[in-house]
Order: structure tokens, then C-alpha cells, then sequence
């Protein structure tokens, strides 16, 4: 690793720099980035993000803004090899599965941004659920949630991994099996 703190830098034709700083000494801690956005309100400090793992199984993220709220993208990367997910939402009320969704492809070393249009169905909600479903044999995929209202960004959220399942050791011990059926 380079001795220079500076891991990454960009510059941006239209908007800030983008740079990440290495404050701990070289090769002493693992590197943890944060990422600052402008938007909101005037004199807000923008949105912030922290990093995420790749999305295993599927990821969820609730109360996102739609309709008069506001409008809600899904920012897709896929570091590594080509991915394919499923983005589905549903509006309060209502069951996320079963839904048709849409399938999204994220060519590999790339990124994508999908903006979410609402179902006729969805006309007068909101806030939607989504949840973003990597497809079988994808590469990993990591994703981001970013809520944009009144033209500018509220939120970016990590779209985290939320389990269908988990599995848990048998009971050795309990009173049904101390005293007996």
C-alpha cells in the first residue's frame, strides 16, 4: 500500500470532487469509507452513505418516497462479474411477494441507476417498499437506495442483505423433552 493517504480521487464536470483519505497509518487498520452528497434543504449538510456488504439472498428497503413525496432511485454495482437482479415494490398494505417486479442486468466493473416509477395501483401512496433480488449465477451485486425530493437528494441508504431464512441449531434441552410428551 502507498504511503500517500490519498486511495482515490475524481474529478467531476459537473458537480464536487470526489476523494477518498486514508487517516489511519498504512496498513495498521482496515479502511472504512463514507460517502457525503450535497442536496436537501438549504444549509443542510447533505446525505451521507456508509458501505455495505454485496446483497445475499435479496435486500430490503422500506419507506421509500413516491408519488407527491418524492421519487426513489436504486443505484446497482457490480464490482466483479455481471449481475442480474429483480427489483420489486409494493405500496403499504400490500404483500411484496408475489409481484412481478423488474429485471435489471448490470454489465460487469459497471454501474446503473434505475428510477422507480410507481404502479397505477400505487397512484396515491407515498412510500413504497422495495426489494432488490439477485438473480442466480450473478456476480455480486451491492446497492444503494437514494430518496430525492423537491428536486434534491434526502437520503442515500446501503441496500443491506435481509435474510429469507435463518437457520438455528436443535434444541437439546427443553421441558417438553426434561419431562416428557
Amino acid at each position: 500500500m502507498s504511503d500517500d493517504p490519498i486511495l482515490y480521487a475524481r474529478f467531476l464536470a459537473h458537480g464536487p470532487s470526489v476523494r477518498v483519505r486514508r487517516t489511519s497509518e498504512p496498513g495498521a487498520l482496515p479502511v472504512t469509507a463514507v460517502l457525503e452528497v450535497s442536496g436537501g434543504p438549504a444549509g443542510a449538510p447533505g446525505a451521507f452513505i456508509s458501505g455495505s456488504a454485496a446483497i445475499t439472498e435479496q435486500g430490503v428497503v422500506a419507506a421509500s418516497p413516491a408519488g407527491a413525496a418524492g421519487t426513489t432511485e436504486i443505484v446497482l454495482s457490480a464490482p466483479q462479474q455481471a449481475a442480474s437482479v429483480r427489483i420489486t415494490q409494493a405500496v403499504p398494505g400490500k404483500a411484496l411477494t408475489g409481484q412481478p417486479g423488474q429485471v435489471v442486468h448490470i454489465p460487469a466493473k459497471s454501474a446503473t441507476r434505475i428510477r422507480l416509477k410507481s404502479h397505477k395501483k400505487a397512484a396515491n401512496a407515498s412510500l413504497i417498499a422495495v426489494v432488490v433480488t439477485p438473480l442466480t449465477g450473478s456476480g455480486p451485486v451491492y446497492a444503494a437506495r437514494v430518496a430525492i425530493s423537491g428536486g434534491a437528494v434526502v437520503t442515500v441508504l446501503p441496500v443491506n442483505s435481509s435474510p429469507t431464512r435463518i437457520d438455528l441449531p436443535s434444541v437439546r434441552q427443553s421441558l417438553v423433552r426434561v419431562l416428557g410428551s
